[in-house]
């Protein structure tokens, strides 16, 4: 050795790797926390595509989407059909009210006398009713009152 400056290598590297064994450690977690996650990602992609179908399978899904379809086909047929016949109606009591409101004075006069007429009569029949009903309550409350009077002092 020339001077006395001897190097020991295994000493120089045993100090370069124990600086550099948090890296490694580091390194090598991150390796396999990569690797998990890529399987984990292949796993559920797996998992998410549908397998591929036969091709009786496909038929049968196909006969089962055809007839769905039919069946939603009628329903909205049916939804327009009424709709359609909602229509007429709505157009049935236009017609109706055009119809009125151009008749003349007279017969308009003549209609309204009688739907009065009618009303009044209803409303007749159901004063008469009220009137009744009225009539049978108070006389209930004024017995109720009586016998209340008479047989509660005796106790007191």
């Amino acid at each position: 050795m020339a001077g006395g400056f001897e190097l020991d290598y295994w000493r120089l590297a045993g100090s370069v790797l124990s600086a550099l064994w948090p890296l490694l450690v580091l390194l090598v977690v991150s390796s396999a926390l990569r690797v998990w996650v890529d399987r984990r990602r292949a796993i559920r992609k797996q998992e998410a595509e549908p397998p591929a179908l036969a091709l009786e399978e496909k038929m049968i899904r196909l006969t089962e989407l055809t007839g769905e379809a039919g069946r939603l086909n009628s329903e909205v047929q049916a939804e327009i059909l009424l709709a359609q016949s909602e229509a007429i109606q709505l157009k049935a009591d236009a017609d109706e009210a055009i119809r009125l409101a151009a008749l003349n004075s007279d017969e308009r006069e003549a209609v309204t006398s009688l739907v009065r007429s009618q009303v009044s009569e209803q409303l007749d029949k159901n004063s008469k009713r009220e009137r009744r009903a009225q009539l049978l309550l108070n006389a209930a409350f004024f017995l109720a009152g009586v016998v209340v009077t008479l047989f509660i002092p005796p106790f007191f």
